[in-house]
């Protein structure tokens, strides 16, 4: 079964294994170019998968790959329970 959010929130508010599509990247231009490189684009799915015992950083999987981010990277990506218009995504 596919879990998904209800509304637009940011990534550090998802819950272990209930997915999200980007919206987008509200970080610094070097931070974003990174995340991009990584699969971090408007319209990817991305998933959390593990919780360090402390809480962060958290893992999340997109276009096949884990990458671990800090909360305070995290809350500044914007996701959707919807995948976003074509239009939408590059805006």
């Amino acid at each position: 079964m596919d879990k998904t959010i209800g509304c637009e929130k940011p990534l550090n508010a998802l819950p272990l294994n209930a997915g999200g599509y980007i919206l987008s990247l509200n970080v610094n231009e070097s931070i974003k170019r990174r995340l991009m490189d990584f699969g971090f684009t408007a319209g990817n799915f991305v998933i959390p998968l593990y919780k360090s015992p402390l809480g962060d950083p958290v893992a999340y999987g997109v276009m096949g790959g884990i990458i671990a981010l800090r909360d305070e990277v995290a809350e500044r990506i914007l996701v959707s329970a919807h995948k976003p218009e074509r239009r939408r995504m590059f805006l």
